[in-house]
């Protein structure tokens, strides 16, 4: 059922787990509207994904009082971050801004939609294991900004994805999370194969064949600027400029309960030589010759 969260807005879980969708039921001519967020747990953090109807058919009010809901239900859930990728200028840009999210970094989102009748490449990308998360943990760390990392793990072998190792080195990480309606890929590329980023990109396409009827988008964010000019080099057309926002939580906690410390018992210590008998012992003793 459902649960009335404050005036006009209502809070309602949907069947998919980790996914939260509030409902602002609208008053006379005012418009109804939604947002849902995916929380993460394992990361500690909470996504938002829809803010409907587009644009600015939701009211501020709505749009504002919304985004407070989920950040409320996240925090409730753990969450230490509700993160949302949203174009900039934007009215759901201006919401964000005014519930309190600020910018953490930018990205460009590259489309590809029809793939290359000709692909070829030598190098081959292995799927992650758990054994690679340490290897991915340290390309992310000489990637990422440290403010960036603040809010944004690492990626695991659980969230899925493929790299490229040189000289026992990864030097390339894609992250990448495959939906009905299309693949989207998140690339972490060390600066040492910034000449190979056209092939690794070859090489994911080549493995992707029994989904080449999905349209493929790379996220190139703005401290991977120079990925951009191969994904247009590979073919990709740009499709968006978003803001990447985040809203910090406070995580309540259960009210502290005070119990009673158990009385600790003194035991009495016998002094076995004073320290005023010590004292005038070294005071009698003749200085030695």
């Amino acid at each position: 059922g459902a649960r009335v969260m404050q005036k006009g807005l209502v809070g309602l879980f949907a069947a998919r787990k980790g996914v939260t969708t509030l409902v602002w039921s609208g008053n006379g001519d005012e418009k109804a509207a939604f947002a849902q967020m995916q929380l993460e747990h394992v990361a500690r953090r909470a996504r938002v994904y829809f803010l409907a109807p587009i644009g600015a058919e939701t009211p501020p009010r709505a749009a504002v009082a919304l985004l407070e809901g989920l950040a409320k239900e996240a925090g409730a859930h753990g969450a230490r971050n509700l993160m949302a990728e949203v174009n900039e200028g934007s009215a759901e840009f201006a919401a964000l801004r005014k519930a309190g999210f600020v910018i953490y970094a930018r990205q460009q989102v590259y489309r590809l939609l029809a793939r290359p009748s000709r692909l070829k490449t030598d190098i081959v990308l292995v799927s992650c294991g758990s054994e690679d998360d340490i290897p991915a943990q340290r390309l992310y760390n000489n990637i990422v900004p440290a403010l960036v990392r603040q809010v944004e793990p690492a990626p695991t072998s659980m969230d899925g994805g493929f790299f490229l190792r040189r000289n026992k080195d990864m030097v390339a990480l894609l992250s990448v999370n495959s939906g009905p309606k299309g693949i989207w890929v998140q690339p972490y590329v060390h600066p040492e194969a910034e000449d190979a980023i056209g092939d690794i990109l070859g090489a994911f396409l080549l493995g992707e064949e029994l989904h080449a009827h999905k349209p493929v988008y790379v996220c190139a964010r703005s401290y991977q600027s120079w990925v951009c000019g191969a994904l247009q080099a590979a073919g990709f057309e740009l499709w968006g400029q978003q803001a990447v926002m985040v809203k910090r939580l406070t995580v309540s906690t259960g009210k502290p309960t005070r119990k009673p410390m158990p009385a600790i018992g003194a035991t009495e210590v016998e002094i076995s030589a004073p320290v005023s008998k010590i004292l005038v012992i070294e005071a009698l003793t003749p200085a030695a010759n």
